[in-house]
């Protein structure tokens, strides 16, 4: 039942909720590097930048061997659909609509930011919008100027942290 809603979704995959997960010892390093993941030191230890190269749009391509932090992390939207407090045909709505609502939002964001390259990574694009604001000659004039922009970006944010992100172990 609860599987269904993650298939189509990716979220948690491609670069939407998460910057960077941790690759624990066991994880199998050389697999997810053949999938065009991109494995970095970040702090004490390795971390796997997202999106994942495994994840095809749709699902993960290498399922029995993704990362232990993948296959312990739900979000709070699976949660609330395995608890039974939200339909599968609900779970798959809010799902399109946020992945609509990024889909509009990060090519926004890149044009802002002038950005010769695409990110993959949402959560490096707020980063970086941010920084950029913050290093605009008059911040608040270039946020008023912005706004609209900025109510998108906030609207998905919200949204991601209100309907996806949770207190279960998870990525940073």
């Amino acid at each position: 039942m609860t599987d269904s809603i993650c298939v189509g979704c990716g979220i948690c995959c491609d670069g939407t909720l998460f910057r960077h997960l941790p690759i624990a010892p066991g994880d199998k390093r050389e697999v997810l590097e053949a999938a065009g993941s991109v494995i970095a030191t970040i702090g004490t230890g390795p971390m796997m930048v997202l999106g994942c190269g495994a994840f095809d749009g749709q699902c993960c391509t290498i399922y029995a061997d993704r990362p232990t932090v993948c296959g312990t992390f739900t979000c709070a939207l699976y949660r609330r659909h395995a608890a039974g407090e939200v339909t599968t045909e609900d779970a798959k709505v809010a799902i399109a609509e946020t992945i609509a609502l990024r889909d509009t939002v990060r090519p926004a964001v890149e044009e802002f930011l002038d950005l010769a390259t695409p990110s993959t990574n949402l959560v490096v694009l707020f980063d970086r919008l941010a920084d950029a604001f913050a290093r605009a000659p008059d911040p608040d004039a270039a946020k008023q100027a912005n706004h609209k922009l900025l109510l998108y970006v906030s609207g998905l944010q919200l949204r991601l942290r209100t309907m996806f992100r949770n207190d279960s172990p998870a990525p940073e």
